[in-house]
């Protein structure tokens, strides 16, 4: 137990060390610990007094005062650059892993290619053939590999290329832009009736929550539109993606 506080305080000091030290965002940070210091020093001699056994310490305010606030500003803004530092280098690791695993797909066992293709992109139950054949394409590898990270429950390896899983693909595609058509219409009618609703109360008749009713109708709509319209968009990848057969 001693060994994992250890190893736990430790990591503690590497993230603090790391935040405060480790890139530009140290200078507002240490700027607004250094205002903030200044502003409730009050508090720092009160917890000396403290310390120290004094009877009678000097118990500080509470409110923060205009050097506070501007360290308080300054550190949000330190601790903000760091994120966006952090992220921007995870990109950069995560580009350059993408572009080594696209140059040398080739040379991967087949449990390191799904295993790359999980870490790298969050796809799994992913067909290695179908994947392959997406890698291989000679003019647009990145651009066919896009529409297939999204669309690739939808397709299926078919020689040195892809076909759509089911026969009805391309019938289930227009059926459910008409349906989402229909769910519009029904979300503006939603709309329209549960503003006029509360705009005279009683006008839709059916008690006085009628509105309300309405109104969360036409959210559910809403909510069902964008539930469809996802799956549409990956039936629509899957159709465009066929299209670019080498």
């Amino acid at each position: 137990m001693a060994g994992g506080n250890k190893q736990y305080f430790t990591e503690i000091l590497e993230l603090v060390r790391a935040i405060v030290v480790g890139n530009v965002a140290r200078v507002p940070i240490m700027t607004g610990l250094s205002l903030v210091t200044i502003d409730r020093w009050d508090v720092i001699v009160f917890a000396l007094q403290l310390l120290f056994g004094k009877a009678n310490a000097d118990v500080p305010g509470v409110d923060l005062g205009l050097l506070g606030w501007m360290g308080a500003l300054f550190l949000m803004i330190g601790v903000a650059l760091h994120l966006w530092l952090a992220m921007h280098a995870s990109r950069l690791k995560n580009a350059e892993a993408v572009t080594n695993f696209f140059a040398n797909y080739r040379t991967l066992s087949q449990p390191e290619f799904q295993g790359q293709l999980k870490a790298l992109f969050g796809m799994g139950n992913v067909s290695s053939a179908a994947a392959r054949n997406v890698l291989a394409h000679p003019d647009n590898q990145n651009g066919a590999f896009d529409y297939f990270r999204v669309c690739h429950p939808y397709v299926r390896a078919d020689g040195n290329w892809l076909a759509l899983h089911s026969k009805w693909h391309v019938l289930l595609y227009r059926l459910g832009n008409l349906f989402a058509l229909l769910i519009l219409f029904n979300f503006f009618l939603c709309v329209v009736a549960a503003v006029a609703e509360f705009g005279q109360a009683g006008l839709l008749g059916s008690g006085n929550r009628r509105g309300a009713v309405v109104a969360a109708l036409a959210l559910a709509n809403l909510v069902g539109l964008f539930i469809l319209k996802q799956d549409l968009s990956r039936r629509g990848h899957a159709m465009t993606l066929l299209k670019m057969r080498p």
